[in-house]
């Protein structure tokens, strides 16, 4: 077993892409990992794929009470989290000209929203010497036409980060 024996890691966010290769990689490493999605399936799939230290659930990352209810899972299953990893995102394409109030709040929401109360759902189960891991991008430093919201949210993410630490 690796460094993650024995510990627990929540992946929100980790039923596709970079979260699913990141909870089989704690998986891998000896983690009980419990992963979230939006979309059954998709959690389902991710969660049978790694196997029986997984555990899959589908939740919005934008939804408080979601993140809450992950948190409640993980404090039930287990008593704690040694590892959170919050990698929920979205980038829909739109100009400056193009964005809408929408638009500005979808990205806001899953991307800002999502890590600020996602950690402090998991403060009070956190345990010593826990990883918090927010999933940013190199946008927040460039512009990049035409995801100039993307980009601001991985600043506004950038930001908390630094604040946390």
């Amino acid at each position: 077993m690796g460094r993650m024996a024995g510990k627990v890691a929540v992946v929100v966010g980790g039923a596709k892409g970079i979260g699913f290769a990141t909870a089989r990689a704690l998986a891998e490493d000896g983690s009980y990992v419990i992963l979230t999605g939006r979309r059954q399936h998709e959690v389902a799939g991710a969660a049978e794929s790694i196997g029986s230290s997984a555990h899959g659930m589908v939740a919005d990352a934008a939804s408080q009470a979601d993140l809450e209810r992950v948190v409640d899972e993980a404090r039930d299953l287990h008593g704690r989290i040694d590892a959170l990893v919050l990698n929920a995102g979205l980038s829909e394409p739109a100009t400056i000209a193009e964005a809408s109030a929408e638009h500005f709040d979808r990205h806001f929401a899953v991307n800002v929203r999502s890590a600020l109360f996602g950690v402090q759902a998991a403060l009070p189960v956190l345990s010593d010497g826990a990883s918090v891991v927010l999933i940013g991008s190199i946008a927040d430093v460039m512009g990049v036409t035409p995801f100039s919201t993307y980009a601001a949210t991985k600043a506004a993410l950038r930001s908390y980060a630094r604040s946390c630490a």
